[in-house]
């Protein structure tokens, strides 16, 4: 392609085989085009694809990484060859997937959309954080394989997630404001102090009032007519 300095080139595709070449004293020939970086980017999703079958969460990286060089999202589904719907699938695994859990479990290469997703809808739903995810991780033998590893984490992540739904919830409607659903209570705990501490105090004043006309409309809406 274009120079990158008098005497320089860039290398499109062939790389390690060119680093081998050096590596063994050999001369290389060359196929040198001016060519764009779009159409570069395409010869090396084109390359790439040819050379092996990319798993899903690795095309779901690539996916990333083109958009992140610049390129929209036209040319990722041109080089990895998608549909618009199929882009959606990666770019929901890349933006929920935290990159570091990612690089743990691995290109799990037997594992489709489908495991993938799960992992995704999980950290997306907050019943898996990052901190979890190492934690289980951590706790995985280390001859897992990659797909073995999401399987895993997934499995572990979904029964910690159902255990936690037995018991205490928490919602944050606002800032400050914490309500706590359990089994056998509900509780509202509002912070007097912060951003919204103006909204605590009259909420002291008025909450009472509030609870009273919120029964009222309850024991009105749910009454039994006797008639």
């Amino acid at each position: 392609r274009s120079k990158v300095a008098d005497g320089r080139f860039e290398a499109i595709y062939g790389r390690r085989r060119l680093k081998a070449c050096r590596e063994l004293g050999m001369k290389v020939r060359a196929n040198v085009q001016d060519i764009d970086d779009a159409t570069a980017l395409l010869a090396k999703g084109l390359e790439n694809a040819a050379r092996r079958n990319l798993s899903f969460y690795e095309k779901a990286r690539f996916a990333e990484a083109i958009q992140n060089a610049g390129h929209d999202g036209a040319t990722v589904r041109q080089v990895l060859n998608l549909s618009a719907s199929g882009q959606s699938h990666l770019t929901k695994v890349t933006q929920n997937v935290p990159v570091k859990i990612g690089d743990l479990i691995g290109a799990a290469p037997k594992s489709g959309r489908p495991r993938w997703t799960e992992l995704a809808e999980l950290f997306l739903s907050r019943k898996l954080t990052e901190r979890t995810a190492l934690d289980i991780l951590a706790k995985i033998r280390a001859t897992s394989n990659s797909d073995e590893r999401l399987e895993l984490l997934i499995k572990e992540a979904t029964k910690r997630g159902a255990k936690n739904s037995r018991e205490t919830r928490e919602i944050t409607p606002l800032e400050g404001v914490t309500i706590k659903a359990g089994r056998a209570t509900l509780s509202l705990s509002v912070k007097k102090s912060g951003a919204n501490a103006e909204f605590a105090t009259w909420l002291e004043s008025n909450l009472a009032e509030i609870i009273k006309q919120s029964y009222a409309e309850f024991t009105d809406v749910n009454s039994v007519d006797d008639n």
